[in-house]
């Protein structure tokens, strides 16, 4: 049986809207059934059958809202329920609704990696995280990408958390719901899960990176990932939010639902995938470097004009009776110079005409 806690977004504004009206927060079961709507139930939610993972965060979050009083014994404080529950329907809908995705394009079964394979969140989990706390040998644990309106953004499953799933991988994993289309808030969810996987709590490991001199080093990270402040921003702010540091869910939702934000250009797409990016900075080239055996045919290739060279600087060896010869030599070589002793350099030439 899931629980609105199951939900970290859904959770998290539910959880705001408590705060306001000064009242604990109820985490209530959810059950998923073929009604035609969701409805309140002998304390339980029932959110009917979602097709993706935003409708079914929206419903439990209306649901909840518009029975808060039967729920809690609470009131909410003057508030147009109507109007946020459109804002939280739009929040959702842009995150799973990407404007450069394709449904055609998302595949019809589950995608199985290793989360080396999703390189900025890696990079934050082994260059990070790990040194910084400890981690060795870091957990390269396998990821399996699918959609699905039953599971949060991004879960670790093992034994304990979910042992029909996990019988069916035969190891601990993480799933990521590719239900979420916007990166920023879909790697902030893979992250905190990667913590988990690494048995370590979100929320301390994520607390002491910033508050501590680290969070430059995370937030430098993230500049390189996005494209764009909105995108560095939400993520922070996601991640903050997702693993208890802070609750900014009506900041995430402003953010989101702010017609007035525009994504600056800059020639190139704000929307582009990591994977698409740090090939610029050969990273992704470098951890395949292992795996690789050398390519041979760059060398052939170079052969007959390294060897050109080599042949002019030995027998400039030979010629001089020295052992080797000096970088300036070297040089003038390359450039097609056969004789440097030849070369009349500007100073000698002017140094006739002068005084001093």
């Amino acid at each position: 049986m899931f629980k609105i806690s199951d939900f970290k977004l859904a959770k998290f504004f539910i959880k705001k809207a408590c705060s306001f009206a000064d009242c604990a927060f109820v985490d209530l079961q959810i059950e998923f059934s073929e009604t035609n709507e969701p409805v309140l139930k002998n304390g339980v939610l029932d959110v009917g059958m979602p097709e993706i993972l935003g409708d079914t965060q929206s419903r439990i979050i209306s649901l909840y809202l518009n029975n808060f009083h039967d729920i809690t014994g609470c009131n909410l404080p003057n508030t147009d329920i109507e109007k946020v529950l459109i804002c939280i329907n739009n929040f959702f809908r842009f995150l799973c609704f990407h404007d450069n995705s394709y449904k055609s394009a998302k595949p019809d079964e589950g995608i199985a990696m290793r989360l080396y394979q999703i390189p900025f969140v890696w990079l934050l989990i082994k260059d990070i995280v790990g040194p910084a706390f400890c981690i060795d040998p870091v957990n390269n644990c396998k990821v399996i990408v699918t959609p699905s309106p039953f599971i949060d953004c991004a879960l670790y499953v093992d034994e304990t958390e979910d042992k029909e799933l996990y019988e069916k991988i035969e190891e601990p994993f993480i799933l990521l719901n590719s239900d979420i289309e916007y990166k920023p808030y879909a790697y902030a969810h893979l992250f905190v899960e990667a913590i988990k996987a690494n048995n370590r709590c979100p929320f301390n490991i994520v607390s002491t990176i910033l508050d501590s001199s680290l969070k430059n080093k995370i937030i430098g990270l993230v500049k390189l990932a996005f494209k764009s402040d909105k995108e560095v921003n939400d993520f922070m702010l996601c991640l903050m939010t997702i693993s208890e540091y802070k609750n900014n869910c009506e900041e995430l939702m402003s953010q989101i639902c702010d017609k007035n934000i525009k994504v600056a250009q800059m020639g190139m797409n704000p929307y582009m995938n990591i994977s698409d990016t740090w090939w610029f900075l050969g990273i992704i080239e470098k951890m395949l470097e292992p795996a690789r055996g050398p390519d041979w045919s760059t060398y052939e290739g170079l052969k007959p004009y390294t060897e050109e060279v080599w042949d002019k600087i030995n027998k400039e060896r030979e010629r001089r009776g020295r052992a080797g010869m000096t970088y300036e030599a070297l040089l003038r070589f390359k450039d097609g110079e056969n004789d440097p002793d030849k070369v009349r350099v500007i100073e000698k030439a002017l140094s006739s005409d002068r005084v001093w």
